[in-house]
């Protein structure tokens, strides 16, 4: 379905659907303070720095720095040190934005909510669906230790993950998928960041599209995991391209969480916790960088 847009209150709402998808609106509720039975907190992003993996096409993260201690000597007995830092959207930890993913219906492009592309994309970036549209997000976490589940270390390459091993992993840790709760998706693949980046980029294991349907079903509001897609890498030959992302983002508006860092969680045995992430309110941008915690 076609759908105006227009912007409001700085971001991007669309008549007839959700500008965020399936993500709640934020708010601080007994049942998700709740949560919180220790106060630990847990970063569940993985370090910016040289070397870290990227797909090919995504330009290198590059810290340079533009004013050096002592380029400034006429601000004595003080002294400043600032940089400059470029990083692709898609590039560490990061969230993918609903103008991210479209896919092609009766000849052009669309988005989420029927969202037609080519109302919206311009040299600026997207009018609707982009990262400006995200708001806080507080929700319910659960990690599913897949790896753990099935007694190794990481997951095989290019493993597809199905609703039956998701089902598995849920009724062997004792933790319940509902409504708006953010899935969390562990498969050991952070042992190969920084280690074997192409390994980490090319090989990942993650979602099919049997192993999505699973979590929609169950009218999640975000997923997320310690690989670069969150889905098999690379997809099924034999199907259509990006199946996950496609069926998740384009089709039901869940949005994808990449690069999480999750040993911490998986060390200390942590499955269910009060999950919070802030994105930058980019406009118009398909992703942005994100530092999301786990309080348990």
């Amino acid at each position: 379905m076609a759908t105006d847009v227009k912007r409001e209150n700085g971001g991007v709402c669309a008549g007839e659907i959700r500008p965020f998808g399936a993500m709640p609106v934020p708010r601080i509720t007994a049942e998700l303070l709740g949560l919180v039975k220790t106060g630990q907190v847990y970063s569940l992003e993985q370090i910016l720095e040289p070397g870290i993996p990227f797909w090919d096409g995504h330009p290198p993260l590059v810290i340079a720095p533009y004013v050096r201690h002592g380029d400034m000597p006429e601000l004595a007995p003080a002294s400043v040190g600032n940089e400059i830092t470029t990083i692709p959207m898609h590039g560490c930890t990061h969230i993918d934005a609903l103008s991210h993913i479209g896919k092609w219906v009766d000849g052009e492009i669309q988005l989420y909510g029927g969202v037609k592309v080519r109302d919206v994309m311009s040299r600026d970036g997207y009018a609707a669906l982009g990262a400006e549209n995200f708001p806080p997000i507080i929700l319910r976490g659960v990690m599913l230790d897949v790896a753990s589940d099935q007694g190794v270390e990481v997951l095989p390459d290019s493993y597809g993950i199905s609703g039956k091993d998701l089902d598995h992993c849920v009724q062997s840790q004792g933790v319940e998928i509902g409504a708006s709760t953010a899935v969390l998706i562990r498969t050991g693949f952070s042992k190969y960041w920084r280690t074997d980046n192409d390994r980490f980029s090319n090989k990942g294991a993650g979602l099919n599209l049997d192993g999505a349907r699973y979590l929609a079903e169950r009218k999640i509001a975000l997923v997320g995991s310690d690989t670069e897609a969150v889905e098999q890498w690379p997809f099924d030959p034999d199907g259509p391209p990006l199946p996950v992302h496609t069926y998740l983002i384009a089709e039901h508006g869940i949005t994808h969480v990449e690069s999480l860092y999750l040993d911490r969680l998986a060390t200390d045995d942590v499955h269910e916790f009060l999950f919070i992430a802030l994105p930058l309110r980019i406009r118009g941008a398909t992703g942005s960088q994100i530092h999301p915690i786990a309080i348990a």
